[in-house]
């Protein structure tokens, strides 16, 4: 805040407004207390209050935001590998009776998918970290044509009806699509440097 330099009878605008003819040798006191009461009036305008309410409010629903975001997440990939797991041994009979390799599909899938879960987060160097991210890609994608051959040249009719076979299914195609991206992503992460 700069000085205000006021000569006597010199007019300055009150906050309100209206002219006021000040003597500094006698008015000194007054002048004080209109600034202060200027400042008061600013601070206590609605407008600051409700921009600053605002971005509580923003902060509020943000943070909110992200909490239930990475809570879905957790929430979705524990599901992810509590139904993988427990299809595995519900449908083993299944599976070997229809001599299939969809189970050996869903066991290593299972497995990788604890591996390379956060692989290239761990990464400190960029070099490093495009090289992992590719590296994943192509173990997602490998995995993803994998399953997809299993469940369209799966014939068996027990099989078809089982739960591992969904499973495999959606596995199938996330890990396609996941893989895809992380490629992607790495390679151009190591190209657009």
């Amino acid at each position: 805040m700069s000085n205000l330099v006021v000569k006597a009878g010199e007019r300055i605008d009150s906050p309100d407004d209206s002219p006021v003819v000040i003597d500094i040798e006698t008015d000194i006191p007054n002048i004080k207390k209109l600034v202060n009461t200027y400042n008061l009036e600013r601070i206590n305008s609605p407008k600051i209050h409700s921009s600053r309410k605002h971005r509580v409010y923003s902060r509020f629903f943000g943070y909110m935001f992200l909490i239930l975001l990475a809570i879905g997440i957790i929430g979705g990939v524990i599901s992810y590998l509590t139904f993988g797991i427990k299809f595995l041994v519900e449908d083993k009979e299944i599976n070997d009776s229809c001599h299939s390799n969809i189970w050996s599909f869903v066991l290593t899938m299972i497995i990788i998918s604890f591996i390379t879960g956060g692989s290239t987060s761990k990464a400190k160097d960029d070099d490093i970290r495009s090289i992992t991210c590719i590296f994943t890609g192509l173990i997602n994608l490998w995995l993803g044509i994998w399953g997809i051959v299993e469940f369209t040249n799966t014939t068996c009719e027990p099989l078809l009806n089982s739960n591992i076979y969904i499973w495999l299914q959606v596995s199938s195609i996330f890990s396609t699509i996941l893989g895809s991206i992380y490629l992607i992503v790495g390679v151009l992460t190591s190209i657009c440097k």
